[in-house]
C-alpha cells in the first residue's frame, strides 16, 4: 500500500506553512482561552511522532488556543479505557482494540490511519540451545508459554493462529505489558513473544545477547496475506470531535503531510525529504531525532538520541505500511463524505471481521453497531456500520483543503526540535510505603503517593502503598478530603475503614470499602470521607509506567493528595441527613460520602435499614426517579454496595428494580448476608430491564442482612439502575417449570438453585430420585450471557448418578479446551462438541454420531456417572453468536447396584425390569446398571415351571427347595451387589491413579559400592553386611491417664502395660519437657523446675506433677529411659533373613542418569511412575511397601553397610527397570485403597488448570493480576523482613507445578502418616484434623537452576535436595520462613542473579530433633519399631511446637506447589 512515486504528495512547503502558521498562531494568544488536549501515542516509529516533540500540533482557532500534550501508551485495550473515561481526546488504537471499542458501544470515531502493521510485529520463538527443544511452527507451541498484551492487536492474531491450526487451549498465554515481555524473555519464562516496538527489538536481539535471539514465526505482515490484517488508527472521543472540529482537521492534516513526505523519502516530489528522513543528529536537518526522543527509551538521553538508536528507529519506520492522504480519504478506506461512498471500504470489512472474531471467542458480547454493515449498494443508512461517521475520512479531507492554502512554501519555521519537558523516561516518582501508620493525635497530615499531581511528575508502576489513619480512641472519627487528584485507568485509591486498628490491614475481607477512586480533576468534587476508629488508605497501579512528553501545561503531573484529620464536629455536618450517636452521618441510598453530599455516582458502602416503609437506591442521584430520560453515564471501575437489614421476622428483602448495564461486563450481584461476612451470590443482573421494573426477593441470612453491588470494568458505560428496597415477611415459594428465585420471580437458573420434582414416569420410586435440573423457564430460551449455575448434591452422598434428559441436550457447540457452555458434573465436562464426523464423538456421553446439521456431536439421552457428593453445574458464556438454544432439561437419579440371579446380571426383570435410552431401569422404577447390552434376556426364577417339574416329584419338597433357593439367590445377590460395588470402587480408585505399577520380584540395584562377593552361595546376611551400631537410649516422658479413659488412647501412644495408665506427651512437648529438665538438674532452682509444656498445664519437674490451672486437677508425670540393651534386642530382632537365590541384581543405570538415585524392590511393592525412558528404565515412587524391613536390608546390600551419598539406593523412590513390575491386582489396589480412603483424594487440586495428560508436568505460569499469585507472593515475602532479612525482593515469575504423579504420590504418604496416627476406625472429621495437624503449607525449599526442574519432574529426591546441610539429618530440608531459605545458600543464583524458591505441602508428622548426619529419624516405638516422620533444628528463639526446620526422609512427604523466580537487590 505504498505511494508510487508518481502519486501526487503534498510537498514539504506545506509542512513548513503549518509551522509559520502555528507561529502566527502562538503569536495572538493574549485574549484566548486554553483547551488542554490529550493525545495518546503508541512510542513506535511512526512519521507523525515528529509532530509531538517539535509541538507543531499546537492550535489557536479564533479566540480558543489548543495545547496539545503527548502520552506514550502501552497498547489499545487501556487506550479504549482512557478514552471511555475521558482521560484522552485522541489516541493511536489497534484494529483489535478499536473492533471492541466500537461493538461495546464506546463512543468513538476513526479520523486516521496511522499505518497497516506489516513487519513492524508478530509472534517471536525460541530456537533450539543447549538441551531445548525450540518452537519452529506453531504446532510446537503446543505446552509452550507465549506472552501477549491482553486486547492488543497482537493478541487477536494469536488466538487466531491458535485456532488456524487447532492449537487453541493447548498453549498458554500470559498477559504481559511490552515491559514485561522483554523480563520475560531475559528470564527464559516464555518461549515466545508476540510483541511490537521496543520489545520486538529486545527479542530480536536488540538487547545485544545474542544468546536469546528468537527466530520469526510469522509475522502481521503475513497475517495480512492470509486475509486478517491489522491495523493502527487515531480515534477522537466523538464530544471531543463535535466541540473541536476545526482543531481535528488541523490536527490530521499534521499528520497526512508528515506522512506524505515520508513517503516521499527519496524526494520524487520534493527534494529536502531526502535529508529529512536521513539518520543524522542535526535535528534542524533531519526530523529522525525528534522522533527517536519521542519515543522515551529508557537508556537514551532525553534531547539526545544517539545516533544509533537514530538508526534503529529509520530501519522501523520500514517495516509499517504507510498510506497518503489520498489513499486515506478515499472510499477504500475513510469515506470523505458520507453517502458517496456506493460499498464499504477495506477498513469497514476488515474491522467487521475482527468484531466477528471476537465475538467467536467470547471477548465481545455482541458486535453492536459492527454487526449490520449495511446496504452494500449504497451505504446510506446512517444506523448501519458502513453508513454510519465512524469512519470519518471527512475530518481529514476537509482538514487538508482548510489549512493547505495557508502553508507557505517560502519560510521555514522550525520551532523546538525536541519536546520542552518530559515525564516518566525511566521510573516514576512515587515514594510512598507498602504498610504506613499514621496517628494522627489531633493534627491534620497529608498523604500522597510521592508524585502528587503536580507539573512534572508522575507516579510509579507496580504499587501497593498503603495508609492506616487513626486516632487513639476507637470512638473517634478520622476524615479525609482530597486536594489533587489524576489517576489513569487501570489504578486506583481505594479506601476501607474498619472499627479497630489491628483489623485495619490491606486484604483483610472484613474491611467496609468506603470509595474507590480513578479519573482526573476529582478533588473538587469528591465528599470527604470518614470511618469511626481506622481509615486504610491503598494506591494500587498496574505494570504501565504513565508517562507523558511535550505537556505544555502546568498539571502534567499525576498522582493523589488528600489530608487527612480528626473530625470533631460538634454539630451534625451531614447535609440535613442524621448522624448517629458516634458522629457518622445516616446517608440514605442517593446521597454518599462522610457528609451525604455526594450526587454523581454511588460511592463506597451505603447501610441502610428496610424495617420500617423501604426506601429508593441508585446509581446515581439523578436516578431517583427512575432511567426515563437519562443522559448521565456511571462510571468505569466502579464498585459500590448497598448494605441492608431487614429487621426481625423478615425473611426476605423485596428489590424492584430498572436498570441499564452494559451486557457481562457490568454487574448487579445480589447476596443473602453482608459482604464483609459470610455471605452467599442470589443472582446477577445485567444487560436491560427494557424499561421496565423487575421484582427480586433476595433471601435474608441469620441477621437479616442481604446486600446489593453494582461493579462495572474499565470500559462501556450505561445508565445506571434505579430501585426500592423493603423487607418481605413472605415464606420460600416451591417452583416448578425452571422459575426459581425465593418467590420464584426468575425466568432462568440462578447462583444457587433447589431441585424441582422429577418429571419422568420412568424413575417412580422416590428414594432414588435427586431432583430436576433446568436452565430456565420451559417456554423460554437459554439466556445468551456469561453465568454459572449451581444444584448442589452435597446431601444426596451417591456413588453413581444417572443423568436423563427430558428434552434433547441443546448448548451452543464449541471445540473440546476452547470457551464455551459447558455443563459440569465432578470431573466430567457435558457439551455441544464442534465436530464434522462420527469420529470426533468418542466420549462415553456421547452417541457416537455428529450431527452435521448442527455441527456437533450428539449427547446421549441418558447415561451414569461416577460422582460423590459433587454439584451440578451449568456454565454460559458471553454469548450465543446470534443464535438461540433450548439449554438443559433431565432428571437426575441415584443409580442402583445391579441386581443378579443364577451368576448372570439381567436388566429385563420378568416382574418390571427395562431398558430405556440405552440404560436400566429395574423393577419399582429405579435406575440401575445392568447391562442392556440385548444378550439374552433373563428372567427370575421361574416358579411355575419348576412347579411343573417338580410338583409330581413331591410338593413339600419342591416347596422347601424353593425356599431354600430363593433365599440362597436373595444372599447371593446382596454379596454380589456388595461385591460389584467394591470392585466399582477398585476401577474407579485403579483410573484415578497415574502410571502405577508393581514390583514382581525382590530386585537389588547395582550401586557403585555393591560387593560381587555377596552373590557366592553360603554367604548369609551377617556376613555380608555388619549389624548397625546399638541405638542410643530413647527419653519418653508421660502423664497418667484415669483409667477409664485410656479406651480413647491409640496404643502407639500408650508406654508399657496398659494397665499402668501411662500417655504419651508428644513429640514437641516431650523434647520441651526433657531440655528443660536437664537445665533443672543442672541448676537446681525453684525458678527453673516449672515447664509449661501445653497452654492451661505446668509441670513441677520436683514433684513430677502436672497441674491443670483453671482447676487444680493434679496428674503424675513420668520420665521412661528405654535402655540401649532392649533397643538392640528389637533391632537384632527385626532384621529379615533373605535368599540370595531370589534376588535380582539389577543392571547398572545409563551412562547420562549413572548419578541419579536407584530403588530396590519388594514383590508386591506399589510403585508410581512419574517418568519413564524408552530403554526400560523407569523413576517412581513407592505408594505401598510390602515390607518396608526387607527392602531396608536390600538397601544394605546395596551398600555394603553404610548408606553413603554416592551409593544412592533407597527403598522408596528412585529408578528401576519396568521388566520388573507389572499393572497391579485387585487385592494390591484394595491394600492401596484403603491407606488412602476417599478415593477422590487422589484427584487433583480444585485450583489447578485442566490435566490434558496425567503423565506430563504442566508448568503454569501465573499472571501478576492472579490473586493465587499474590497469595504465594504474599506468603514468600510475609517472612522475608528485618532482621532476619534485610534485602529488597523483586519477584520475576510465579509458576504453579501441576505434576499428578508426584501429587498422588504425596497424597498417599500424608493419608498414610494422618490416617496411623488418627486410628483405622477414625471418622472423617478425625481424620481431617489429623491432616490439620500433621501437615504444613507452605514451608519453603532452596533451590538452584539446575535442579529445581528435577524436583518439578521427579520431586524431592535426598540425592540432590540434601547436599547443602546435614546439620539436623540427611534428608531434604524445609523452612518454616522464606527468609532462610532465599538466601543464596540455598537459593542458589543462576547467571542473571535470579534465584529460586518453592512454596511446598509438607507432611511432616511425628516429629523429634534432628541429628547431624542422621540417616533416618529416630525411633518413637520401641515395641512397633515406628519411627518419626521427620526431624527438625531448632534456632535462636524457636521451640519444638514451632521449629525453624523441617527434615523429610521420604520422598513422597513434600509436594512443590509454586516456584517462585525472584532477585535480590
Amino acid at each position: 500500500m505504498r505511494a508510487s512515486a508518481s502519486r501526487k504528495l503534498f510537498p514539504m512547503w506545506r509542512i513548513f506553512g503549518l509551522l509559520l502558521l502555528s507561529a502566527m498562531i502562538l503569536a495572538a494568544q493574549a485574549q484566548t482561552r486554553t483547551v488542554k488536549v490529550r493525545y495518546g501515542y503508541f512510542p513506535e516509529a511512526r512519521p507523525v511522532r515528529v509532530a509531538c516533540a517539535r509541538g507543531w500540533l499546537n492550535f489557536v482557532d479564533g479566540n480558543t488556543q489548543y495545547q496539545v500534550a503527548c502520552y506514550p501508551q502501552t497498547s489499545g485495550a487501556f487506550v479504549a479505557s482512557r478514552l471511555d473515561s475521558d482521560q484522552l481526546d485522541l489516541a493511536d488504537m489497534g484494529s483489535t482494540p478499536l473492533a471492541q471499542a466500537l461493538a461495546r458501544e464506546i463512543d468513538i470515531s476513526v479520523i486516521y490511519i496511522t499505518d497497516y502493521k506489516g513487519e513492524s510485529q508478530g509472534v517471536y520463538v525460541r530456537p533450539s540451545s543447549d538441551g531445548y527443544v525450540g518452537v519452529e511452527n506453531p504446532f510446537d507451541l503446543v505446552n509452550r508459554t507465549l506472552g501477549v498484551p491482553f486486547g492488543s492487536t497482537m493478541h487477536y492474531q494469536v488466538l487466531y493462529i491458535l485456532d488456524l491450526f487447532g492449537i487453541t487451549g493447548s498453549v498458554s498465554l500470559l498477559n504481559l505489558s511490552p515491559t514485561e515481555i522483554i523480563e520475560a524473555w531475559d528470564d527464559g519464562t516464555i518461549d515466545a513473544a508476540a510483541c511490537w516496538g521496543e520489545a520486538r527489538e529486545h527479542v530480536l536481539g536488540g538487547s545485544g545477547d545474542t544468546s536469546s535471539v528468537a527466530n520469526t514465526l510469522v509475522t502481521a505482515g503475513v497475517m495480512g496475506d492470509w486475509g486478517r490484517p491489522t491495523f493502527g488508527v487515531v480515534a477522537a472521543r466523538r464530544p471531543f470531535l463535535t466541540e473541536h472540529t476545526n482543531f481535528v482537521r488541523y490536527f490530521t492534516a499534521v499528520f497526512g503531510v508528515l506522512t506524505d513526505s515520508f513517503i516521499d523519502n527519496l524526494g520524487t516530489g520534493d527534494s529536502a525529504n531526502v535529508a529529512r528522513w536521513t539518520p543524522q543528529t542535526n535535528g534542524v536537518i533531519s526530523f529522525l531525532p525528534s522522533l527517536a526522543d519521542s519515543i522515551m527509551k529508557a537508556d537514551q538521553s532525553p534531547r539526545s538520541p544517539s545516533i544509533d538508536f537514530i538508526n534503529q528507529e529509520r530501519r522501523a519506520l520500514d517495516l509499517y505500511i504507510q498510506q497518503s492522504i489520498t489513499e486515506q480519504a478515499s472510499c477504500d478506506y475513510l469515506p470523505p463524505r458520507l453517502g458517496i461512498c456506493r460499498r464499504p471500504s477495506l477498513l469497514h470489512e476488515a474491522i467487521q471481521q475482527t468484531a466477528d472474531f471476537l465475538l467467536d471467542q467470547k471477548i465481545i458480547q455482541s458486535m453492536g453497531l459492527l454487526g449490520d454493515m449495511g446496504d452494500s449498494g449504497s451505504c446510506l443508512d446512517s444506523n448501519t456500520f458502513c453508513g454510519s461517521d465512524v469512519l470519518n475520512g471527512e475530518i481529514l479531507d476537509i482538514g487538508v483543503q482548510q489549512y493547505g492554502s495557508l502553508i507557505s512554501s517560502s519560510t521555514f519555521l522550525s520551532g523546538n526540535v525536541f519536546a520542552n519537558s518530559e515525564i516518566g523516561r525511566t521510573s516514576g516518582d512515587s515514594n510512598c510505603p507498602e504498610e504506613g501508620l499514621i496517628n494522627l493525635s489531633n493534627r491534620a497530615i497529608q498523604i500522597s503517593d510521592g508524585a502528587d499531581a503536580i507539573a512534572g511528575k508522575s507516579y510509579s508502576d507496580n504499587l501497593k502503598c498503603s495508609w492506616r489513619v487513626l486516632r487513639d480512641d476507637p470512638n473517634d472519627v478520622v476524615e479525609i478530603n482530597f486536594q489533587r487528584v489524576k489517576v489513569w485507568s487501570g489504578d486506583s485509591v481505594r479506601l476501607y475503614s474498619s472499627r479497630y486498628a489491628n483489623d485495619c490491614l490491606p486484604s483483610n475481607p472484613s474491611l467496609v470499602l468506603l470509595a474507590q477512586i480513578s479519573g482526573f480533576d476529582l478533588a473538587q468534587s469528591l465528599p470527604p470521607l470518614r470511618a469511626l476508629g481506622c481509615l486504610l488508605v491503598e494506591f494500587v497501579t498496574d505494570a504501565n509506567q504513565e508517562r507523558s512528553y511535550g505537556d505544555p501545561t502546568s498539571d502534567s503531573g499525576d498522582g493523589f493528595v488528600a489530608i487527612a484529620q480528626d473530625y470533631t464536629s460538634q454539630t451534625c455536618s451531614c447535609n440535613g441527613f442524621p448522624c448517629d450517636s458516634d458522629g457518622m452521618c445516616q446517608c440514605d441510598g442517593l446521597h454518599w460520602g462522610g457528609d451525604c453530599s455526594f450526587t454523581d455516582y454511588c460511592l463506597g458502602t451505603t447501610y441502610l435499614d428496610t424495617s420500617g416503609i423501604g426506601t429508593r437506591i441508585a446509581s446515581s442521584n439523578a436516578l431517583q426517579s427512575g432511567l426515563a430520560g437519562a443522559t448521565q453515564l456511571y462510571p468505569n471501575d466502579l464498585d459500590c454496595r448497598f448494605e441492608l437489614n431487614s429487621g426481625p421476622g423478615r425473611n426476605s428483602i423485596v428489590f424492584e428494580v430498572e436498570y441499564d448495564l452494559e451486557t457481562t461486563f457490568d454487574v448487579l450481584e445480589l447476596y443473602t448476608g453482608s459482604l464483609n461476612s459470610k455471605n452467599s451470590l442470589y443472582t446477577t443482573l445485567t444487560g436491560s430491564s427494557h424499561g421496565m421494573r423487575e421484582t427480586y426477593y433476595i433471601p435474608t441470612d441469620a441477621n437479616g442482612s442481604v446486600t446489593i453491588r453494582l461493579v462495572t470494568d474499565s470500559r462501556g458505560r450505561r445508565s445506571g439502575f434505579s430501585g426500592d428496597v423493603r423487607s418481605d415477611f413472605g415464606s420460600p415459594a416451591s417452583c416448578n417449570s425452571g422459575q426459581t428465585g425465593y418467590n420464584c420471580e426468575i425466568d432462568h437458573c440462578i447462583a444457587q438453585n433447589e431441585f424441582a420434582p422429577v418429571s419422568s414416569g420412568i424413575y417412580t420410586n422416590p428414594l432414588f430420585q435427586i431432583g430436576r435440573v433446568m436452565s430456565q423457564r420451559n417456554d423460554l430460551s437459554l439466556r445468551p450471557i456469561s453465568s454459572t449455575c449451581t444444584w448442589s448434591l452435597s446431601a444426596t452422598g451417591t456413588g453413581s448418578m444417572r443423568i436423563a434428559f427430558t428434552d434433547p441436550f441443546d448448548l451452543e457447540p464449541h471445540r473440546s479446551g476452547s470457551v464455551g457452555d459447558k455443563l459440569t458434573i465432578g470431573s466430567t465436562e457435558i457439551f455441544s462438541e464442534s465436530c464434522s464426523s462420527d469420529e470426533q464423538c468418542s466420549n462415553d456421553w456421547q452417541t457416537g454420531v455428529c450431527d452435521t446439521s448442527k455441527g456437533s456431536c450428539t449427547v446421549k439421552s441418558a447415561f451414569d456417572l461416577n460422582t460423590n457428593s459433587v454439584d451440578i453445574v451449568l456454565s454460559t458464556d458471553r454469548n450465543d453468536n446470534g443464535n438461540t438454544y433450548r439449554g438443559v432439561f433431565f432428571d437426575a437419579l441415584v443409580v442402583r447396584a445391579c441386581p443378579e440371579g443364577e451368576g448372570q446380571q439381567q436388566c429385563e426383570l420378568g416382574d418390571g425390569g427395562q431398558c430405556v435410552d440405552g440404560v436400566c431401569v429395574c423393577q419399582g422404577g429405579i435406575a440401575c446398571d445392568c447391562p442392556c447390552d440385548g444378550s439374552g434376556v433373563v428372567s427370575e426364577l421361574d416358579a411355575g415351571l419348576l412347579a411343573a417339574v417338580i410338583v409330581p416329584l413331591i410338593l413339600i419338597a419342591a416347596g422347601g427347595f424353593w425356599w431354600y433357593r430363593r433365599r440362597k439367590i436373595l444372599r447371593s445377590r446382596a454379596q454380589k451387589a456388595v461385591i460389584a460395588e467394591k470392585e466399582e470402587e477398585l476401577e474407579a480408585f485403579r483410573n484415578s491413579v497415574v502410571g502405577m505399577r508393581t514390583a514382581t520380584t525382590l530386585y537389588l540395584p547395582r550401586s557403585k559400592t555393591i560387593r560381587q562377593s555377596m552373590i557366592l552361595p553360603g554367604k548369609s546376611i551377617e556376613d555380608i553386611v555388619p549389624m548397625k551400631p546399638p541405638p542410643k537410649s530413647k527419653i519418653q516422658w508421660c502423664w497418667k491417664e484415669t483409667s477409664h479413659m485410656m479406651d480413647n488412647h491409640a496404643p502407639d501412644k500408650i508406654v508399657g502395660d496398659p494397665r499402668d495408665c501411662w500417655i504419651k506427651y508428644d513429640a514437641a512437648q516431650n523434647m520441651n519437657l526433657e531440655t528443660v529438665y536437664q537445665q533443672y538438674l543442672s541448676n537446681q532452682t525453684k525458678q527453673n523446675r516449672i515447664i509449661y509444656p501445653l497452654p492451661g498445664y505446668k509441670v513441677d519437674l520436683e514433684k513430677m506433677i502436672q497441674t491443670k490451672e483453671a482447676t487444680g486437677f493434679e496428674r503424675d508425670v513420668l520420665r521412661v529411659e528405654q535402655v540401649p540393651d532392649a533397643l538392640q534386642e528389637q533391632a537384632r530382632n527385626e532384621r529379615k533373613e533373605i535368599d540370595m537365590d531370589d534376588v535380582v541384581i539389577g543392571d547398572s543405570l545409563p551412562e547420562e542418569i549413572c548419578d541419579e538415585p536407584q530403588m530396590a524392590l519388594v514383590a508386591g511393592d506399589v510403585i508410581q511412575i512419574s517418568s519413564q525412558r524408552q530403554d526400560g528404565w523407569a523413576f517412581g515412587t513407592k505408594l505401598h511397601h510390602q515390607d518396608e524391613a526387607v527392602a531396608r536390608e536390600l538397601v544394605r546390600l546395596a551398600t555394603t553397610g553404610v548408606a553413603t551419598d554416592e551409593a544412592n539406593v533407597f527403598t522408596d523412590t528412585g529408578w528401576f527397570p519396568v521388566e520388573h513390575t507389572e499393572i497391579p491386582t485387585g487385592e494390591q489396589l484394595a491394600v492401596l485403597q484403603n491407606k488412602v480412603g476417599d478415593t477422590g483424594a487422589l484427584d487433583p487440586p480444585s485450583y489447578w488448570d485442566a490435566v490434558n495428560d496425567p503423565s506430563i508436568v504442566q508448568r503454569h505460569s501465573l499472571g501478576k493480576d492472579d490473586p493465587e499469585r499474590k497469595a504465594v507472593i504474599k506468603a514468600f515475602k510475609s517472612t522475608l523482613k528485618p532482621p532476619n532479612f534485610n534485602k529488597k525482593v523483586k519477584i520475576m515469575n510465579v509458576e504453579r507445578i501441576q505434576n499428578l504423579a508426584m501429587w498422588q504420590s504425596y497424597v498417599v504418604k500424608r493419608q498414610t502418616i494422618c490416617y496411623r496416627e488418627a486410628g483405622a476406625d477414625a471418622t472423617e472429621h478425625a481424620r481431617e484434623k489429623a491432616i490439620e495437624r500433621f501437615e504444613r503449607h507452605w514451608l519453603w525449599h532452596g533451590t538452584n537452576v539446575e535442579v529445581k526442574d528435577k524436583i518439578v519432574q521427579q520431586g524431592f529426591n535426598r540425592s540432590f535436595c540434601g547436599k547443602n546441610a546435614t546439620v539436623y539429618g540427611k534428608g531434604v530440608y524445609f523452612a518454616r520462613d522464606a527468609s532462610y531459605s532465599a538466601y543464596p545458600t540455598y537459593s542458589v543464583p543462576d547467571a542473571k542473579n535470579h534465584q529460586y524458591i518453592m512454596a511446598c505441602r509438607v507432611t511432616v508428622g511425628e516429629y523429634c530433633p534432628g541429628v547431624q548426619n542422621g540417616l533416618t529419624p529416630d525411633v518413637r516405638d520401641v515395641q512397633t519399631q515406628t519411627l518419626y516422620d521427620s526431624t527438625v533444628g531448632l534456632l535462636h528463639g524457636d521451640n519444638m511446637s514451632n521449629p525453624s526446620i523441617y527434615v523429610t526422609y521420604h520422598d513422597a512427604q513434600a509436594y512443590p506447589e509454586y516456584l517462585i523466580e525472584f532477585k535480590l537487590s
